[in-house]
């Protein structure tokens, strides 16, 4: 009877079985969240598989696992659990599969992080980490440990592939983006955006009274409102929005000029639109704007002369109210204005690249969140951009509402039967992939250095 093999010498030998051929194949890797209930879970930026799906179709392997599945040995990495999909297939990794990606995709997830405690499964891998001074001790979260863990094995094993810190720059925020773009309007770079100001609880209660005297003003949470606690205020409701704020919890807040010259849908709603770039350079800027952008519409009629309702002041309520009512093209949107549609696209293009020069002059406000290191070519991102379209003395003009470093969730047929926003989300993530795909391949010929076989000893270690 043969004794059974390490861990080590499992590994080794799947990776001496599997990888004797220099590697051709283009993979993706996903790290992703797992608990007990749910496993490798992705929510709804995986409605339906459509997410991985898009990703799928440009690679030729994507390995979906969590950071905790991650072992490295002799300097090769491999999955011990987690899925492959491949040719229309899912499947199951049950012996340490050889992960050396061309691309890799963190998220923040909408569950909670894999436990951190160290047990018989990660045992290994977090003695690794420690012992690399990847962390200092096993106390830390889910989400830094694969933050951590995926910079390193970029800087020491992966060097040829790209990184999307998504689940850091999660909480980059409305307030850090608008540090950069005043910091950036320093160095002679202007952001086309809304009057805005960054402000203390305290501070905005006591200047709300004045603020709203030259119009209306919108209020959010620096962070991750999506729709909760934003408020449009003006004279006639101040005192009511004031009483509110202060008995919430939020502290920090962004405060912008509400726009209320805007181009509206059908004369009648208030609009934006939504747009998704690819970033592949930083310095030269190297950016894809995807497709003609998604419209998000109000349900309510909007009335500059009403005292303001969130339901037709606010695109994104509709959403979060679970119904939307126009689901509708950019086209059908910019239906009957007298503006050349084409070069509106051009000055939104040229909109985002200013926002964009902005957040890479200001990238020292951003600390680790944008850039992780001085490898930043390796660093790809897929962006949202919330345009609106404003009445100008010189036509119409983009305006910069906000941007995104974690956009893109499908809708729930529950929100929209319609799909027209998960087409567009389709599209635009094939694509990404797809360019990411086509810069991978690029910068390897560029680097003349095939990827050798992975030929380990049967008993490694």
């Amino acid at each position: 009877m043969k004794k059974s093999r390490s861990t080590k010498g499992r590994a080794a030998t799947a990776a001496h079985e599997q990888n004797n051929v220099v590697k051709e194949k283009v993979q993706f890797l996903f790290l992703v969240g797992e608990t007990k209930q749910k496993p490798f879970d992705y929510f709804r930026f995986n409605y339906h598989n459509r997410f991985f799906e898009q990703a799928e179709a440009a690679a030729d392997e994507v390995v979906v696992t969590s950071w905790n599945n991650l072992v490295v040995i002799e300097g090769h990495v491999f999955a011990r659990r987690g899925f492959i999909l491949k040719n229309g297939q899912e499947i199951q990794i049950t012996a340490p599969h050889l992960v050396r990606p061309d691309y890799v995709y963190e998220h923040k997830n909408d569950v909670d992080s894999p436990s951190t405690e160290v047990n018989a499964h990660n045992v290994d891998v977090m003695s690794y980490l420690i012992k690399h001074d990847v962390i200092s001790s096993n106390n830390a979260c889910g989400m830094t440990i694969t933050n951590k863990y995926a910079l390193h094995l970029r800087n020491t094993v992966w060097k040829k592939g790209y990184l999307s810190f998504y689940s850091v720059m999660t909480y980059v925020g409305k307030w850090y983006l608008e540090e950069c773009f005043q910091y950036a309007e320093s160095q002679g770079i202007k952001v086309s955006r809304p009057r805005t100001r960054l402000r203390g609880k305290a501070a905005l209660i006591n200047e709300l009274p004045e603020l709203v005297t030259t119009g209306p003003i919108i209020v959010k949470p620096y962070l991750d409102a999506n729709s909760r606690g934003i408020h449009v205020i003006d004279r006639t409701n101040c005192e009511s929005v004031i009483r509110e704020l202060e008995a919430n919890g939020d502290q920090w807040y962004v405060a912008q000029e509400f726009i209320s010259d805007s181009v509206l849908y059908k004369g009648a709603h208030k609009a934006d639109l939504r747009f998704l770039v690819g970033v592949f350079s930083w310095e030269p800027l190297k950016f894809t704007m995807y497709g003609r952008g998604a419209p998000r519409i109000s349900n309510k009629v909007y009335n500059a002369n009403e005292t303001p309702d969130r339901e037709a002041c606010i695109t994104v309520v509709s959403m979060q109210s679970g119904q939307i009512d126009h689901n509708i093209t950019t086209d059908e949107y910019l239906d009957g204005i007298e503006e050349d549609k084409e070069l509106l696209f051009k000055k939104i293009e040229k909109e985002i690249g200013n926002a964009l020069s902005a957040i890479w002059v200001g990238r020292h406000i951003l600390d680790n969140f944008l850039m992780p290191d001085e490898r930043a070519e390796n660093t790809v991102l897929l962006l949202s951009f919330d345009i609106i379209l404003r009445y100008t003395e010189t036509g119409i003009q983009p305006f910069i509402l906000e941007t995104g470093f974690a956009p893109g969730l499908y809708r729930s047929s529950y929100i929209e039967n319609s799909e027209v926003f998960n087409k567009i989300l389709d599209t635009t993530y094939q694509q990404f992939f797809r360019d990411v795909r086509q810069h991978a391949e690029e910068q390897a010929k560029a680097l003349d250095s095939p990827v050798l076989a992975v030929s380990l000893p049967q008993d490694a270690g």
